[in-house]
C-alpha cells in the first residue's frame, strides 16, 4: 500500500471546493474580469463566518450562541436529534489487494482483537501484525501474528468478508482499551501544537470489516455516529467552542443524511466502498483516534451529542437535511440545496 498523506489545509471542504465568479459583461474580444470572495462552494454553513459569529457576534449584536448559527446559516430547520446507537460505516481503505495492521495497546486493560470469517477465527493480542492480502478473484487471506506465536490464517476464497471486533460500540460511554493502526498510512494533522505533523492512521472507537470491493478489497470501519464526530477534522481544535458545536452538529447531520440517503452497507456494495460515507473531503475528513482526543472538540461533540438538522419540505427520512459547510462564503451562502 502506498503511505497516505492528506495536503496540509487551513480549513477542509466537504466538497470538491470550487470558487465562485461573477461576470463582467464585455464585448466579443474584450478582456474578461472575474470578481469573487470566499473558499468553497458557498452552500450551507461558513465555517470562518461561525467563528467570526462566535466571538463577536453580527455588528451591534452580543456573540452567537450556537444554536443561533446553525439558524442563520440553515434557514428554516430545528435542532433534533438521532437514536444513540444509531451506526454508520465509514471507508478507510479502497480497491487494495495487501494491507498490515498493527494492534496497540491504549493501557494496561488492553483487549485482544476478534478476527471472524465464516465459522474461521483468529486472535490478534496487543503487539500483534495482521497482514492481508487478495487472493482469487474476490477473495482474502487474512494472517495472524502474534508476538512469539506460530501464524493463524483465515482464508476466504469466495467474496471475502472478515470482521475485526474489540471494541463494544454499542456503549459509547466506554473508553477504548485498544487501537489498531494501518502501517504505512499517515494523516496530516494541522492541530498539533508547533504546526503540522503527520500522524499514524489509527482507529479505536468501533469495528473494522474488510469485504471485497469491485477492484480489490475495502476496508470500513463500523461506529456509533456519536463516535463517529469525535474523529472529525474540519475546523480547527482551538477555535471558539460554540463554532466548534456548529461544526459537530453539521457533520453529524451531513453523516446521518448520507446514511439514510445510501441505505444498508451490508446488503450490497451499492455505494462503491461498503460505506456510508467516505474519510475524505469527498464526504468529511475522518481521521480516527490520533488527531481527536483534544479537550475543546471533544467537549463540543459532547455538548451537542445526537444532535442534527431537520427541515419539514427535507425529501428525506426523518426530516433530516445534508448540511453542507465550506471554508467561507465571502459574506453570502445558499440555502436551496440543503434538503
Amino acid at each position: 500500500m502506498t503511505a497516505r498523506q492528506n495536503l496540509t489545509i487551513v480549513l477542509l471542504s466537504i466538497v470538491l471546493v470550487v470558487p465562485t465568479f461573477s461576470l463582467a459583461a464585455g464585448a466579443a474580444g474584450s478582456d474578461v474580469e472575474f470578481e469573487g470572495s470566499g473558499w468553497g462552494h458557498g452552500v450551507g454553513m461558513s465555517q470562518y463566518g461561525a467563528h467570526a459569529l462566535a466571538k463577536h457576534g453580527p455588528p451591534g449584536q452580543e456573540p452567537w450562541l450556537y444554536d443561533q448559527i446553525l439558524a442563520h446559516y440553515y434557514q428554516g430547520t430545528e435542532i433534533d436529534t438521532v437514536s444513540a446507537d444509531t451506526p454508520l460505516w465509514v471507508n478507510l481503505e479502497r480497491d487494495f489487494t495487501s494491507l498490515s495492521l498493527t494492534v496497540h495497546p491504549l493501557n494496561e486493560d488492553a483487549t485482544s482483537v476478534a478476527v471472524e470469517s465464516s465459522g474461521e477465527s483468529a486472535t490478534a493480542e496487543p503487539g500483534a501484525s495482521i497482514d492481508i492480502s487478495a487472493v482469487s478473484s474476490d477473495g482474502c487471506l487474512v494472517e495472524v501474528t502474534n508476538p512469539g506465536e506460530p501464524v493463524q490464517s483465515i482464508l476466504d476464497e469466495s467474496g471475502c468478508s472478515v470482521d475485526f471486533n474489540w471494541y463494544s460500540w454499542n456503549q459509547p460511554a466506554e473508553d477504548p482499551d485498544t487501537k489498531i493502526e494501518i502501517d504505512g498510512c499517515t494523516l496530516a494533522d494541522w492541530n498539533a501544537p508547533g504546526g503540522t505533523v503527520f500522524q499514524p492512521c489509527e482507529y479505536a472507537r468501533g469495528q473494522l470489516h474488510l469485504r471485497s470491493g469491485s477492484g480489490g478489497l475495502d476496508l470500513s470501519a463500523e461506529m456509533l455516529l456519536n463516535d463517529y464526530v469525535y474523529g472529525i477534522s474540519e475546523m480547527p481544535y482551538a477555535w471558539h467552542i460554540e463554532a466548534l458545536k456548529v461544526q459537530a452538529v453539521a457533520a453529524r447531520g451531513y453523516a446521518q443524511a448520507r446514511r439514510v440517503a445510501r441505505g444498508d452497507p451490508t446488503v450490497a456494495d451499492d455505494n462503491g466502498c461498503w460505506c456510508h460515507v467516505r474519510d475524505t473531503t469527498s464526504d468529511q475528513r475522518y481521521v480516527g483516534w490520533g488527531h481527536t482526543q483534544v479537550a475543546p472538540w471533544i467537549s463540543a461533540s459532547d455538548a451537542t451529542e445526537s444532535e442534527i438538522l431537520t427541515h419539514p419540505d427535507s425529501n428525506l427520512s426523518m426530516d433530516v437535511i445534508t448540511a453542507f459547510y465550506s471554508s467561507s462564503s465571502g459574506g453570502a451562502t445558499e440555502f436551496g440545496h440543503l434538503k
